[in-house]
């Protein structure tokens, strides 16, 4: 849990001049950037080729969309891959934008 708080704080300190040089009345959006979620889901779609349900096996799993035959799963791994790779924030691939609060 402490992870998730070291982030945050990392986060906020990322835009707290910003918030301040506008007043201080605003919120802040993160967004992932469009070139890091293709990035992803194109590493995605390279690993699942070596996983039994991931598109070189027939399969009729719930992650298959039945109409392209296409694996739509978000990430190959374990649970436990899943979790490494989460505490493992790419700051530059986010982007931080301020809105009226």
């Amino acid at each position: 849990m402490s992870w998730i708080v070291t982030v945050l704080k990392r986060m906020r300190n990322m835009v707290k001049g910003e918030v301040a040089k506008n007043g201080g009345s605003q919120n802040v959006v993160v967004r992932v950037k469009e070139s890091a979620q293709t990035e992803d889901v194109r590493n995605v779609r390279k690993e699942m080729k070596y996983v039994a349900h991931g598109g070189s096996v027939a399969c009729n799993g719930w992650v298959v969309d039945r109409k392209t035959g296409q694996n739509i799963s978000t990430f190959s791994g374990s649970a436990k891959d899943f979790w490494w790779k989460c505490r493992r924030v790419r700051f530059e691939d986010l982007e931080f934008n301020l809105t009226p609060s």
